[in-house]
């Protein structure tokens, strides 16, 4: 059995995957399965995959009917056999320190969060912009640091992918945690870090850089329309909340609140639009009172959620149902996250 599981979902990933393939087998850190779930693939992938596979016995290769990232993940978490997991996308690039990284500072801890790099590609594969997120080397283990996690108090994205994670796969089985399969264009890795972390109580961040992130304009799902955005975000949001209150009752619920309305924001910025604008913004505004009431105020949801003034701006107008230019509430999305 191997000590590390990684997951790597593929769907038409014929372009990246034997790079990708190529950087898991790059690893300083040698005891690894490698679980590659093709999940209706198109495309020559699959192939390239097994070829890889075939000179590779940790290499191990599964298929399944088209259904989306989040059930080829689960299918990946069904057959893994590792003590801890890790997972990664076919067209990004886990460094070579990667897993060697990650299982240095698990130890008595329940999830490791390491740094990152994101590179922004235009549609020639140019670097358009480059970012690089680092933790701080801390160790959460109070209740409001992990609640602060979890509703990225900090704003430093550390809890929204699970690529430059490490998970036990003991915490993940026995509290039978899954990507949510609702969700096709997005909020599944930060779904997925938010029940996981509900079921934390001590939680290493490093600045180690492990993992580079491509996100290419027009095909990474987070710059693309999505036609469900309202539908995913009262999903997402109603589940979250009844995980935070399972764990901490309603002692938390003036941070969600600010937590759920940025989320709001970027939330209603992916809609498509050739529908009623109008409509669209009346659905989100009855249900974010519908879960807080209509008596909140933005006081209240800054309370240990960082909300500056251009928030604050969108939130006043918002309260009053003064339908805002979908321009200002653009820039105000680009806030980190």
């Amino acid at each position: 059995m191997s000590e590390i599981s990684i997951i790597l979902p593929l769907y038409n990933g014929g372009k990246y995957i034997k790079h990708t393939i190529n950087c898991v087998q790059k690893q300083t850190f040698t005891d690894w399965e490698l679980l590659i779930v093709d999940d209706g693939s198109k495309d020559n992938g699959a192939k390239i995959a097994e070829l890889k596979a075939n000179s590779d016995q940790r290499i191990k290769i599964f298929y399944k009917a088209n259904g989306g990232i989040c059930s080829a993940r689960n299918l990946g978490l069904q057959k893994a056999e590792g003590k801890y997991i890790a997972f990664i996308d076919q067209d990004d690039e886990p460094l070579p320190n990667m897993l060697k990284s990650l299982i240095k500072y698990i130890g008595d801890c329940d999830l490791v969060v390491a740094g990152q790099e994101l590179n922004m590609l235009d549609e020639k594969e140019n670097i358009i912009k480059t970012y690089i997120y680092k933790y701080g080397n801390m160790i959460l283990n109070s209740e409001i640091e992990i609640v602060g996690f979890m509703l990225n108090k900090e704003e430093d994205a550390s809890a929204q992918h699970v690529w430059n994670c490490l998970y036990k796969k003991t915490i993940i089985d026995n509290n039978r945690i899954l990507f949510d399969e609702v969700f096709r264009y997005g909020l599944e890795d930060i779904m997925f870090n938010f029940e996981y972390a509900s079921k934390c109580n001590r939680i290493n961040k490093i600045d180690d850089i492990v993992y580079c992130y491509k996100r290419r304009i027009g095909v990474s799902t987070s710059t693309k329309i999505n036609n469900r955005a309202f539908q995913d975000y009262k999903h997402s949001m109603t589940k979250m909340y009844d995980l935070l209150r399972g764990r901490f009752g309603n002692k938390y619920e003036a941070e969600f609140g600010g937590y759920a309305f940025r989320y709001l924001k970027n939330s209603f910025c992916n809609n498509d639009f050739s529908t009623s604008y109008r409509d669209i913004l009346n659905k989100y505004y009855d249900f974010f009172y519908s879960l807080f009431g209509r008596d909140i105020q933005i006081a209240r949801l800054s309370k240990n959620v960082k909300i500056n003034i251009i928030y604050k701006v969108v939130f006043v107008l918002f309260r009053l149902k003064i339908f805002l230019p979908l321009q200002l509430i653009k820039i105000s999305s680009k806030t980190r996250n």
